[in-house]
Formats: C-alpha cells, sequence, structure tokens
C-alpha cells in the first residue's frame, strides 16, 4: 500500500460554501518514505468568488487574479486521476496530512465519486499521532497548543508564508519524518520544495 501527502487551500472553512483553491500530493511508499520528484500540484479557479474570506486568502497568498487562467475542477479531476493511475495503478492510496479530515471533506466534495475509486476512506493524521506521543510519553504539552506552526517552532522546521499547498506537504513531511525517526532527504533539508506545476 501507498500513502500520499495532502494538503490544500481553500478560500474559507465552510465546505458549504468555500471551495479548494490550491491542491498537492506528495507520493510516500508503504514504508512512509519520500518518493523523490513524484508529486501533484496545482491552482484551482474558483467558482464562486462571492464566497471568499479575505482572512483565508491572506494566509495562502492568492487572490481572483491569481486564479482566474487556472484549471477548473474538472480538468483538475481529470488531470489528478491520471497522475494516480500512471504512478500507482490500481491500488486506493492512502491520504497523509496534518488534520486531514478537513482536507479530505473538501477533497471529496471536489472529487465527488471519484474520490472513492482513488482513495481509502482511512487516513493517518500526524496531529493525532503528536497527541498520543504527548499522553503516552507525559510530555505536558497543551493538545489545544499542538499546532502546526507550534511543532515547526519546536522541530526548528522553518515554514514558508504565504501558506502554499506543495510547501505545506513538504513541511508536513518533515514533521512526520522526525517524529518516525526518519531520515529527511537532501533536497527538503534547505526547506526547498520543488517549484508547483500545474498540468
Amino acid at each position: 500500500m501507498n500513502y500520499v501527502m495532502l494538503d490544500l487551500e481553500t478560500t474559507g472553512v465552510n465546505k458549504s460554501t468555500h471551495e479548494i483553491c490550491d491542491l498537492a500530493f506528495v507520493g510516500l511508499t508503504e514504508k512512509m518514505d519520500i518518493m523523490p520528484g513524484i508529486y501533484f500540484s496545482t491552482l484551482i479557479k474558483i467558482t464562486r468568488p462571492e464566497c471568499i474570506d479575505p482572512k483565508s486568502m491572506e494566509i495562502n497568498g492568492l487572490n481572483r487574479e491569481s486564479l482566474k487562467d487556472a484549471p477548473t475542477p474538472a480538468q483538475v479531476r481529470r488531470a489528478l486521476m491520471e497522475w494516480k493511475y500512471d504512478i500507482f495503478g490500481d491500488q486506493k492510496l492512502m491520504i497523509v496530512g496534518w488534520n486531514p479530515q478537513f482536507d479530505c471533506g473538501f477533497l471529496e466534495l471536489m472529487l465527488k465519486d471519484m474520490y472513492a475509486d482513488l482513495f481509502m476512506y482511512r487516513f493517518v493524521d500526524i496531529h493525532s499521532i503528536i497527541q498520543y506521543i504527548n499522553l503516552k510519553g507525559n510530555k505536558g504539552m497543551n493538545p489545544a497548543e499542538i499546532s502546526m506552526d507550534a511543532m515547526c517552532e519546536t522541530l526548528k522546521i522553518t515554514r514558508a508564508s504565504p501558506h502554499r499547498a506543495l510547501t505545506c506537504c513538504y513541511e508536513e513531511y518533515k514533521v512526520l519524518a522526525r517524529i518516525l525517526g526518519k531520515q529527511v532527504p537532501g533536497e527538503l533539508i534547505s526547506n526547498s520544495s520543488p517549484s508547483e506545476s500545474s498540468f
């Protein structure tokens, strides 16, 4: 079974009115080692610009102008399916991420029936792993304060700003690698993620 890191940026936090505007996956092996050069990344044209939450767009640094020529959701669905089958074949992938239930909710709405063909409904939540380590080891961390920003600060991982989906995938992988005791690939140590590419 293979895994994929998932991160996305949205126009807000409400699934009924907001939508994905930036989407990225990074391939992982069955041992959760990173697959060099295997990633999917694209902006997505928004269909409800009137619903944009300015606070969300401030975080990701995107706006109507930067998204006006982006691929449509239908184009992204087709491209994602082609990428997944080209790289991973027929097997369903398990999603890995920070609080992935939020991202998966938006992703399932965008992919519609395709979601069940591409991904398992189980996922690996890095935040929950850290919560478990905190409780088991009696680390004394306040669960409400275990954020991605806080973990990156603790582990001395530099976070990029604004938050973009592909960069966040690689930042989250660095956190995962540290807590699993894995070696972070050299090209990721300097926080230089591959440049984004649409299809």
